[in-house]
């Protein structure tokens, strides 16, 4: 639970544009520890709490590095350092995300040249 704490805490710094380093398997482990919790919190009442606070915590750091995700594949500069950070799935939904846009994008200047 600390260290999601100390994740989520690095997710949602205001000022923050940058993507954090996460390790490539993070939302595997993630996923086996919230697991872990809510069987626990099914057999220990003091652990509903605990289930409840680590599922807002992974929202909050899943939508935190979507919208960074989102913002960085809009953009046309280089983004092989952001990738560096970025965990397997999240490699994944940038480059979904960055055909999708340049796609968009190039469609919008064919359009606007024919004319």
């Amino acid at each position: 639970m600390a260290k999601l704490s100390k994740i989520h805490w690095r997710e949602t710094i205001p000022t923050s544009r940058q993507i954090p380093s996460l390790q490539k398997n993070f939302f595997f482990m993630l996923r086996r520890f919230l697991r872990k919790v809510n069987e626990e919190s099914k057999t220990n009442s003091s652990k509903i709490l605990d289930y409840e606070k680590a599922m807002s915590l992974s929202r909050d750091i899943v939508n935190c590095r979507v919208r960074k995700i989102i913002s960085i594949a809009a953009t046309s500069a280089s983004a092989s350092e952001m990738i560096e950070n970025m965990a397997a799935e999240e490699v994944e939904l940038y480059e979904i995300l960055n055909s999708i846009i340049n796609e968009w994008k190039n469609g919008l200047i064919k359009m606007e040249d024919s004319q």
